[in-house]
């Protein structure tokens, strides 16, 4: 039902994670399985467009208290199921038939675990219901990433910290949706909230530390807080705790790219690439940033122009690409994309650079902000 799509898709992400925590076994990341989604999925283009062996496919229907899911994993070179199951069950059960799916994959793929996967995999899960319903709306508003939706999200996620205060996901969210949020210039106390956003983290934390979405919230807070190590230090907890976690590793070129450590920011985007081949415009813009530290410009304009395309709206890969087009020589082109920003961000200037990026003080920078002067940035 599409009224329940956020549910779908909030158990659908989790298995995912749950699975990108098993060494021995790669799963491919939300934002390329859900491209497949409502779709009929035929074996042979699966393992031709994605080099996949096996692809898990089920339904949700949720009625009142009741749920039915349904999950199949299929060979793709034999076009065959290995294992199927149906359950008809209580919605209070949704966490002990997500522990079942995933000791069924592994069990059906024949995975060797180590002995910490083994005890993290013998923890059953438990949790409020109703408050994770609240966290899986917040997070389905939070994708959105317009004021109107971080705000409602944020309201989500505090109902559901109301309703289970043990529970840690949502901590974990509204940390990183207040960010978003002061990132986006939305907040009117930005240094209150980013104290909130740090403390809800550690929460998050606090609660489950073997959760690789509360490392990659505190992470995330620590970036735009300039607190570079920190942030590096706990993303790579992240990506210990689920070595496949296209996000942790997406994340950790970001950090990188702010301490303009291009050939690590390109490295780490380029496993998260083969993790998550389908990929969002944040990759390219890592890449983009990464080839205009080295000075690499025809790249990193190619790489821009992809992310831009991906996402119009992305006033910062739009910078980045005016100031490659000026390190090109292109001044017209870099002017063009200067009044672009303006159209985008009219209060933006270099005195709003200077101040408000989260890119570490390095020569690059000064680079950075030069070229934008000359392609027309205003200085106030």
């Amino acid at each position: 039902n599409a009224d329940q799509e956020y549910f779908a898709d909030g158990i659908t992400e989790d298995l995912i994670i749950d699975l990108s925590r098993l060494s021995n076994l790669q799963v491919l990341a939300r934002n390329t399985s859900f491209k497949y989604k409502s779709l009929a999925v035929d074996p042979t283009t699966l393992k031709n467009d994605l080099s996949v062996s096996h692809f898990l496919e089920g339904s949700i229907r949720r009625a009142g208290d009741q749920i039915r899911i349904t999950s199949q994993l299929t060979d793709v070179d034999k076009g065959t199921p290995i294992w199927a199951e149906r359950y008809d069950r209580k919605l209070d059960d949704i966490f002990a038939v997500q522990d079942d799916v995933v000791k069924n994959i592994i069990s059906a793929l024949s995975i060797h675990l180590t002995a910490s996967e083994e005890t993290a995999l013998s923890i059953t899960k438990a949790g409020n219901v109703e408050a994770y319903d609240l966290f899986l709306q917040g997070q389905w508003l939070g994708n959105i990433r317009t004021r109107q939706d971080n705000a409602l999200a944020q309201q989500f996620y505090r109902e559901s910290i109301q309703k289970d205060p043990d529970y840690s996901r949502p901590y974990g969210a509204l940390a990183v949706a207040i960010t978003h949020a002061v990132n986006a210039q939305w907040s009117d106390t930005p240094t209150l909230d980013r104290d909130r956003a740090l403390e809800l983290a550690r929460k998050a934390i606090s609660l489950d530390n073997t959760s690789p979405h509360a490392y990659w919230a505190l992470g995330f807070t620590h970036l735009f807080r300039e607190e570079y190590q920190q942030a590096e230090d706990i993303i790579t907890e992240a990506v210990k705790i689920a070595p496949n976690y296209a996000d942790g590793y997406g994340l950790l070129a970001l950090i990188k790219n702010h301490v303009w450590k291009a050939e690590e920011a390109i490295e780490y985007t380029e496993k998260a690439m083969k993790l998550n081949p389908l990929y969002t415009y944040e990759y390219l813009y890592n890449l983009g940033v990464g080839y205009y530290t080295l000075e690499q410009y025809d790249k990193a304009i190619d790489y821009l122009q992809k992310a831009l395309e991906r996402n119009p709206n992305f006033s910062r890969a739009r910078m980045f690409l005016s100031a490659s087009y000026t390190g090109s020589g292109m001044d017209d082109e870099a002017e063009w994309e200067t009044q672009q920003v303006l159209i985008q961000r009219p209060q933006v200037s270099i005195t709003k650079i200077e101040e408000e990026s989260a890119y570490a003080d390095h020569p690059v920078r000064d680079r950075f902000v030069a070229q934008l002067r000359k392609s027309g940035l205003p200085e106030k």
